[in-house]
């Protein structure tokens, strides 16, 4: 019986040392063929270079975006990315004149989530670029049944919605957009 069992366990471990053989390179092959994609095509879709200095000299301007409650792309990532943008031109002021960075609080990945989620970023990129006028908040709304049933400010970044205390909190009118100075803690101060 010992000796049968013996043998089992082998086998067992053996197959499982097959497995973990084909993972082991299923997962080089990945790896390299990632490496191979992105020495092809990052010139074409890389989107984390923070150097905007070429975008700015043409004139261009851009305004990110991204939902706290995204939880396909994780926003923390695009914090990283505005940060590394301020990094590279060492001062909020100058990148300011050039992407402007906001963060919707309970907005999923493009849409859904429990806080209000339709805006206008379009519209307030237009309105910067024809008419000098750089947003320092998007009005966003909750629609419920064809009905809004909330509006939020959405923020510039390092900003946050503060609730006055006295207004209606389903309304953006009682809300001003102040310094969230509790993010700054792991953040460059530019």
């Amino acid at each position: 019986m010992a000796g049968g069992a013996r043998e089992q366990g082998r086998s067992v471990t053996s197959r499982v040392l097959a497995i973990l053989d084909v993972f082991d390179a299923a997962h080089t092959r990945l790896t390299d063929f990632f490496r191979q994609s992105f020495d092809m095509f990052n010139d074409v879709i890389g989107t984390d270079d923070p150097d905007l200095s070429a975008f700015r000299d043409a004139g261009g301007k851009v305004l990110i975006w991204h939902g706290w409650n995204d939880p396909l792309i994780f926003p923390e990532g695009s914090v990283d990315y505005y940060e590394a943008v301020l990094d590279a031109f060492h001062s909020t002021t100058l990148v300011q004149r050039v992407a402007l960075f906001f963060l919707a609080p309970g907005l999923g990945h493009c849409g859904g989530g429990p806080g209000p989620n339709q805006f206008d970023m379009f519209g307030a990129l237009v309105d910067w670029v024809e008419r000098g006028e750089p947003p320092d908040q998007i009005i966003a709304t909750r629609v419920e049944s064809g009905e809004i049933v909330r509006t939020r400010p959405i923020c510039a970044y390092r900003y946050v919605a503060r609730y006055d205390g006295v207004g209606n909190p389903d309304l953006a009118a009682s809300f001003d957009c102040r310094p969230n100075y509790a993010s700054w803690g792991t953040q460059n101060r530019h």
